[in-house]
């Protein structure tokens, strides 16, 4: 997850020469265990995180195991990161296990994983628009259901002169063809941003392996004006496919599209703001739909 969550965010890989994507997720070094607890289809399950820091986190690889390397760690200074255990707790039939992942610079060393169904998850960050290949290969699949139908009618509220998109290559890369009434098909990437980043959020809510959509920045290059319809055609994805989306934005007009969305559903939301207080802690303040429109009615900014 840190290795993946290192790519999203556009740092180096995880190794003890640029610690960067561990040291994100263990604020000033501070190498307490992370706790995560989540319920997932009913069922209460959870996640620890722990660092492993300087000679503590030296291992040798086991060479039949699914790993970058089967090489053994070196040793390492006392006060360095130098990598993470994951401890995980599913239920399987009515049994826990508990599964293990060891990440190192190395690789990673597993136990029990192949036990473990994978939630999936489908990740868009603040500065990405577009993945013509993700959305080309949604789109032969919806082909083959007929169903292409679900991502058009989706991004014609946001753009209503849509017709039709068709996928194909151009100069042996994906892209994606819009139809928008015009006398030819255009790129996807012609449309702007605000399109093509609705077009992979979709992409995301129907992508079949993902139960999982993140969204940062969610507002990123779209028009005010259609913040409510990508509220609206989202919750109407969600509902379908049983997704759960999660997004962040620091934009007062979309927490107001956001409240305007959701006004008929409330419980279908939820909100948290981020805080980081005085200790160096960081807390998430979490708001009912009725706090979040009381807030707002007060004039009280929550991002």
């Amino acid at each position: 997850m840190l290795a993946t969550m290192s790519t999203w965010r556009e740092m180096p890989g995880v190794n003890s020469v640029a610690p960067a994507g561990l040291e994100a997720f263990f604020y000033s070094m501070e190498t307490s265990p992370i706790r995560l607890e989540f319920v997932v289809d009913g069922v209460t399950q959870r996640l620890t995180i722990t660092a492993l820091v300087g000679i503590e986190g030296t291992f040798e690889m086991d060479t039949d195991a699914d790993s970058a390397s089967s090489q053994s760690s070196t040793a390492a200074a006392e006060d360095q990161l130098v990598g993470v255990i994951y401890s995980y707790e599913p239920v399987i039939g009515d049994e826990p296990i508990v599964v293990e992942m060891r990440l190192m610079p190395q690789g990673y060393h597993t136990s029990n994983a192949k036990q473990v169904s994978h939630l999936g998850s489908f990740y868009i960050h603040a500065r990405r628009a577009t993945s013509s290949g993700e959305t080309a290969n949604l789109l032969t699949r919806l082909y083959e259901r007929k169903a292409d139908d679900l991502l058009v009618s989706a991004l014609r509220e946001v753009d209503p002169r849509l017709v039709r998109m068709h996928s194909g290559l151009q100069g042996n890369q994906p892209v994606i063809m819009v139809d928008v009434g015009g006398s030819r098909m255009v790129p996807m990437n012609v449309l702007g941003d605000g399109f093509c980043r609705c077009a992979l959020i979709a992409t995301g809510l129907l992508w079949g392996q993902a139960k999982l959509v993140i969204v940062d920045e969610i507002d990123s290059g779209l028009h005010h004006t259609v913040m409510r319809s990508v509220w609206e055609n989202s919750l109407n994805l969600v509902r379908r496919y049983d997704r759960q989306l999660f997004c962040t934005t620091h934009d007062e007009e979309m927490l107001q599209a956001t409240l305007d969305a959701f006004k008929d559903s409330p419980d279908d939301l939820r909100v948290f703001r981020i805080d980081r207080l005085q200790d160096g802690n960081v807390k998430a303040e979490p708001y009912r739909y009725e706090e979040f429109q009381r807030a707002d009615e007060l004039g009280m900014d929550i991002r």
